[in-house]
């Protein structure tokens, strides 16, 4: 196979394999241009990553310490609602019933708030 092209003059050769250097010099710079756009995108997303992933971290605290605050509330409206039992049935002897339904009632709707903010 003959890769010597004898029917073209040498200065058409010439300005010929000039011609497909240029061009090849203007794909290469639209590849390294693209590239770069490319590994712009790139880090742009990877922090946007790093955002959320701060974000989400923040967010598993807070909502670890809610859930001790709600946990640290139940058990003081549990105890406050024994105690307030004691104390009704000592103080109203006659009719505990009454008071015990007040304050189940108390307790309930204690209850509910501590709902609403775990929601």
């Amino acid at each position: 196979m003959d890769f010597i092209d004898t029917s073209r003059s040498p200065d058409e050769l010439e300005e010929r394999l000039r011609s497909k250097g240029q061009h090849l010099e203007l794909k290469i710079r639209t590849l390294l241009s693209q590239m770069d756009q490319l590994n712009m995108m790139l880090q742009d997303k990877q922090r946007e990553l790093e955002g959320l992933h701060s974000l989400l971290k923040e967010r598993d605290e807070l909502i670890r310490k809610q859930k001790a605050d709600l946990s640290d509330l139940r058990k003081r409206s549990e105890q406050k609602g024994r105690m307030s039992r004691v104390a009704l049935d000592s103080l109203n002897p006659d009719n505990p019933d009454a008071l015990r339904i007040q304050v189940d009632h108390f307790i309930q709707e204690v209850d509910k708030a501590i709902k609403k903010l775990t929601e």
